[in-house]
């Protein structure tokens, strides 16, 4: 359900989402859980292959962001089984997920976050 003014594509302050992706047959879910009250999501168009495409940040300091994309026919080359990727990871390279293991990449998401924070608050 979308807040007032809110578009089905971009800003989603609503703590839970759940999106289904169809591809050669199969339905693909992702649920995103519960976020702490900093995080934002903005949902974005899927594009170069990938099945979906999110962005998280930090509502304190929107700057510091992770983007992720789902996919989930090996479009993008890396994987064969569908994975999530993220981009920057908490060490500030690139992490893949396996589809079946996403509830692990949301707790690297927020690590990335917290890492950006930390390094934006040092140099000021």
């Amino acid at each position: 359900m979308l807040m007032k003014g809110e578009s089905p594509f971009y800003e989603r302050s609503l703590l839970e989402h759940e999106t289904i992706m169809r591809s050669k047959n199969k339905d693909y879910r992702y649920d995103i859980p519960r976020l702490p009250a900093w995080v934002g999501i903005t949902v974005i168009y899927p594009f170069h292959g990938a099945a979906a495409r999110a962005k998280f940040y930090d509502r304190n300091d929107p700057r510091n962001e992770v983007s992720t994309y789902l996919d989930v026919e090996g479009n993008l080359g890396v994987m064969e089984h569908p994975y999530f990727e993220i981009y920057p990871a908490k060490d500030g390279d690139t992490d893949r997920f396996y589809y079946s293991y996403q509830e692990q990449m949301y707790p690297e998401i927020l690590k990335s976050l917290k890492r950006q924070r930390k390094e934006r608050t040092k140099g000021q």
